[in-house]
């Protein structure tokens, strides 16, 4: 589910909550990126929606950016963060098999939709 159009704390609970509800299909993973343009409360946000995400029925999180570092999953079976579309990628090649579920959603600046770009080439 390519959801990397548009993100603020709002809309990335409800996504990540509804996304992990979703019935059927084997593992879920949540690719996430930053939420531009929060300003002054851009670091307590990231940290809140990690917070979020650990109590989240998903059986991955790949963290990817700048401002996705500060986004920090400590109770998430596997958690991961890189740098870049790219590496995410590779993560979830590595991690998936067929019939498991995956979300991308983040700003529109943080071009996760690369992540697909990336994971159907090679």
């Amino acid at each position: 589910i390519n959801d990397a159009y548009n993100a603020n704390p709002l809309s990335m609970r409800a996504s990540l909550r509804t996304f992990a509800r979703l019935p059927g299909g084997h593992h879920r993973w949540a690719v996430v990126g930053g939420m531009r343009e929060l300003g002054a409360i851009a670091d307590e946000e990231h940290l809140a929606l990690g917070e979020f995400i650990d109590h989240l029925d998903l059986d991955g999180v790949v963290a990817v950016g700048e401002l996705g570092r500060q986004i920090v999953c400590r109770n998430t079976k596997h958690f991961y963060h890189c740098a870049d579309p790219a590496e995410a990628a590779s993560i979830l090649k590595d991690q998936l098999s067929a019939g498991d579920r995956v979300l991308l959603k983040a700003s529109r600046g943080e071009r996760l939709e690369l992540v697909l770009k990336h994971f159907t080439e090679n």
